[in-house]
Formats: C-alpha cells, structure tokens, sequence
C-alpha cells in the first residue's frame, strides 16, 4: 500500500470546485452587497478547515501490506521489517466501501477496535489486484458456521 495518487487528484479536484464556488457566490453581483463580511470569512474559514483536514487524511495514509494468510487478515504498517502498534491481524474482513475495479476503498477493524480505511490502487500491485478483489469479497468459512454443518455426518436418533 502505497499513498494514492488517484485519491490525491480527487481531494484536490474538490479542493477546487469548492473554492471556485465561494468565489462565484463572493463575486455574485445581486447578492455581493447583502452579505456581511463576516460570511466571507466564514466560508473561507470553513474551506481552509476542510483543505487542512484532506490534506492531514491523506498524508495520514498508511503505507504497508495487507495479507489474506488464508485463515485471517492481517495488516503490516511500515516498510518491511519496521512494523509499528497499528501492525495485526483484523478482528474482521475488510468491509469495501467504494468499488471502482481499479480503485478500492476499504474500512477495517483492527485487533484493538480501531477502525482503519484504506484506499487500495491496481497500479501499486497490477498482478495480484484481481487476487486481493477476490479475497475481500469472498467469505470463507470462519469453521463454527452453517457450512461446517454440511461435512459432518447428521447424527441419528434411534430407539431399540
């Protein structure tokens, strides 16, 4: 996992178009004189706020692997080798959120009950993305389930 530049092109697209609106609506000619400076400062406020809060969510991105090992997932935070607290095996499969074929957006619960979302791009591992695609959405027998109970012999009940 690597921080995506996809998602980097999308926050800053919004960044944009939400400053171009508060330029349209400071410069709107019938409105202009209606509306208190305090307004102006507000919404150009509110815009920082929200450029700030993009750009520490995508900083903030985590960079590691996340593994199907088979019986669970576990997520390494880091370069290989240096792992940190965040590093674990999931209390739970990776939920997705967003589904775009080249661009997945996944929430998970980590073992300590945080919830961790992670933005996943074919273009960091073209040849295994249809690998990882298949195993967040398949879900496998967790083996106390219903599909256990079709292997085992039903027991039988008889009177002699």
């Amino acid at each position: 996992m690597k921080r995506s530049a996809f998602l980097a092109r999308v926050i800053g697209s919004i960044l944009v178009v939400a400053a171009g609106a508060i330029v349209a609506w400071a410069v709107s000619s019938e409105m202009a004189a209606s509306r208190p400076w305090g307004w102006w400062c507000a919404s150009v406020g509110a815009w920082v706020l929200a450029a700030l809060g993009a750009g520490h969510f995508w900083f903030h991105q985590l960079q590691g692997e996340l593994r199907w090992d088979g019986s669970g997932w576990l997520l390494s935070v880091g370069e290989p080798g240096r792992t940190d607290s965040r590093s674990g095996a999931l209390k739970e499969p990776p939920e997705p959120l967003i589904d775009l074929q080249t661009h997945l957006w996944l929430v998970l619960s980590a073992a300590d009950g945080r919830r961790v979302w992670l933005w996943l791009e074919r273009a960091h591992h073209p040849q295994r993305w249809l690998d990882l695609r298949r195993a967040v959405y398949s879900r496998a027998p967790s083996g106390t389930g219903p599909a256990d109970n079709l292997t085992r012999p039903a027991a039988v009940d008889r009177d002699s």
